[in-house]
């Protein structure tokens, strides 16, 4: 691979972070061409010695380029600038009127608090996997969320009670009592703006600046960046394989250092899917007894199961009461209803909804009632059950298409459930590049580096359940021919 010797004239502006001054002197240098398409970019200690940057700072900066497009990077293989570079591969933005004003905060801006992707209009997004609102019980939702306006409405137009109403509560206790094998009391469930913004609550509530959490790798960065807002947090990564977080990867992270809490995806791993087995689950359990740990369980696509049978939760069988589970609605319904819980003991309920009240993040209590009616009437369960015949049908399909398409150079473990296929590329070219060539196709997917607390790793996720049979035909045509262009592309820079 060529790697070019060039300068970097970073911008003095010291409002703006480093890091995104770094980041911008090296996009500007793939624009003037002194990186071209291809190259390798210096390792982050040479980066560090010619900027006068610590690592941390160019890591960062590497992290925002790879984010926006500018670069890709690859075990055993480095950072390097992108094949198709974000300015050529997106449409301009609209022109606006020229202001004197400042484009940047006049102020600096924390490091962990990461820009928003770049979207695709028009695209095919297969990056995650959510449930397809097409399903949703929307009659339903709607009759009841008129009903409560009709009869509820001054009350629930109200600021309420922090915790949630209690009708949603004690319908929630009731659903998860009776689908989780455990009984669950409307005292410890606290209703939230959804799963996300548990987790960020969870984490302003459990842990302290400088604590250290557990955390699955291939993991959920979405739920690492809601930990983070804490500020100052350790993130450790803790390996997983076929059957989930490897326990003994995880007694190695307990003897050299204090862990505060373990965030955990145990019912339907994320990204892979896999469920964690029984074994491993006691184990996890014993050794948060032991070490004092607490368990953040989120039942990220628990309930979408294609068997009879789900797996129950972790906190079923926590008689420590160290697992506090968290629930999302935008994973279980539809991915815009911004509704979840979190199940905990009573005390750290009353403690979590004093705090949740402070910040505001109280949610929709209307639609919070709405959803207690179709819990109440059975529609919520009627949903998943047709769900779940769907979303087998689509995963059926997808693994045909790509059968057909690829042969043996995607493997995959057939899911017991989820909205995503975990994939395991052997490819003639790396999957950074394939997943950039597939973008262009408008084609948006996650880079493994997504997966990754160090960047570093493979795997592809394909989220299958919000799109019907032709549109999935369509997206499995995109990927053949983003990996011809990733393969031409690759050629020509030999």
């Amino acid at each position: 691979m060529r790697q070019r010797d060039f300068l970097l004239h970073i911008s003095p502006e010291v409002r703006v972070p480093l890091f995104r001054r770094l980041a911008q002197a090296i996009a500007q240098s793939i624009r003037e061409g002194r990186l071209r398409p291809g190259d390798a970019l210096p390792g982050s200690r040479q980066l560090a010695g010619q900027t006068g940057a610590n690592r941390k700072t160019v890591v960062e900066a590497i992290r925002e380029l790879e984010a926006e497009g500018w670069v890709l990077s690859e075990p055993n293989r480095g950072t390097y600038v992108a094949p198709v570079l974000p300015e050529r591969a997106l449409p301009d933005a609209p022109g606006g009127i020229e202001s004197p004003r400042s484009e940047v905060a006049g102020f600096e801006v924390p490091g962990h608090l990461d820009p928003l992707s770049a979207q695709v209009p028009g695209a095919l997004y297969l990056a995650e996997g959510f449930p397809d609102p097409r399903l949703a019980p929307a009659a339903a939702l709607a009759k009841g969320y008129q009903r409560a306006l009709h009869r509820h409405g001054n009350r629930l137009l109200d600021f309420g009670e922090p915790m949630g109403s209690s009708h949603l509560r004690e319908g929630l206790a009731g659903w998860l009592s009776a689908r989780g094998g455990y009984p669950v009391q409307a005292d410890e469930v606290l209703v939230t703006r959804g799963g996300t913004a548990a987790i960020a609550l969870l984490g302003l509530a459990l842990l302290e600046p400088g604590d250290s959490v557990a955390v699955e790798e291939p993991g959920n960065r979405q739920a690492w960046d809601a930990l983070a807002q804490r500020g100052n947090i350790r993130l450790v990564p803790v390996r997983v394989d076929q059957e989930g977080l490897d326990p003994e990867d995880l007694e190695r992270v307990l003897t050299r250092q204090r862990i505060r809490a373990l965030y955990l995806t145990p019912r339907r791993q994320y990204p892979t899917t896999v469920p964690l087995s029984p074994a491993r689950r006691r184990r996890i359990l014993a050794l948060s007894e032991h070490h004092g740990f607490a368990i953040l369980e989120d039942d990220l696509d628990a309930e979408h199961g294609f068997q009879e049978t789900l797996d129950p939760p972790l906190a079923m069988e926590d008689l420590g009461r160290r697992a506090i589970r968290v629930v999302s609605f935008s994973h279980l319904i539809a991915p815009g209803l911004h509704l979840g819980c979190v199940v905990a003991p009573a005390h750290l309920v009353d403690r979590l909804a004093r705090l949740q009240r402070n910040l505001g993040w109280q949610g929709d209590r209307v639609l919070g009632w709405a959803v207690a009616e179709l819990i109440r009437d059975g529609d919520l369960a009627r949903q998943l059950r047709r769900a779940r015949l769907v979303y087998g049908d689509r995963m059926v399909r997808l693994m045909n298409r790509l059968r057909g398409c690829f042969g043996s150079a995607l493997a995959w473990d057939p899911p017991r459930g989820g909205l995503a296929l975990w994939i395991r590329p052997g490819l003639p070219v790396s999957t950074a590049a394939w997943v950039m060539a597939a973008r262009v196709r408008g084609l948006v997917l996650h880079s493994p580096s997504h997966f990754f607390l160090n960047g570093e790793g493979a795997g592809l996720r394909l989220g299958f359940a919000q799109h019907d049979l032709p549109t999935l035909d369509e997206a499995v045509l995109r990927l053949e021919a983003a990996l011809e262009d990733a393969a031409a592309i690759a050629s020509r820079g030999r």
